[in-house]
């Protein structure tokens, strides 16, 4: 039944997602902090929804007419700068085998922390994602 509920409530998400990325943005923090797909036993557990997300997002944010240029301040070129160097450290790791799915979770990581740079540029949409993490923490402290 959780399962159910919650591929519902993400197809909705992503149908809202397809009008708005930000809400992509959001619906990815919230499954990526809170991992509701973990709690539900059945189908749900094992789909790759972080993916799926991310992928509707990333489409939604192409065809967007929103403003789509990234701030490049200071902490803009030192993702970047620390890009390189862990690349550079996993090309010239003592184990590289072990190292490249690390780098791989990693940029992808990066990859959403810029999106989520160039979509999060209004003081509500900033205060959105913080109450989304905020509030995907607070489930497991209660």
């Amino acid at each position: 039944m959780r399962d159910i509920v919650l591929v519902a409530a993400l197809l909705g998400g992503l149908g809202v997602t397809l009008r708005y990325p930000y809400a992509g943005v959001l619906l990815w923090a919230w499954l990526t902090i809170q991992n509701p797909h973990q709690e539900a036993f059945g189908f749900s557990r094992n789909l790759q929804l972080n993916l799926v997300v991310s992928a509707v997002t990333l489409l939604a944010l192409f065809f967007s007419r929103e403003k789509k240029t990234p701030v490049y301040d200071a902490t803009f070129w030192a993702l970047g700068v620390f890009f390189v160097w862990i690349t550079i450290n996993a090309i010239f790791a003592v184990a590289p085998q072990s190292s490249w799915p690390l780098w791989d979770r990693a940029w992808k990581i990066i990859a959403f922390g810029l999106i989520v740079g160039v979509t999060a540029n209004t003081k509500v949409r900033v205060h959105a994602l913080i109450m989304v993490i905020a509030i995907s923490l607070l489930y497991y402290g209660i």
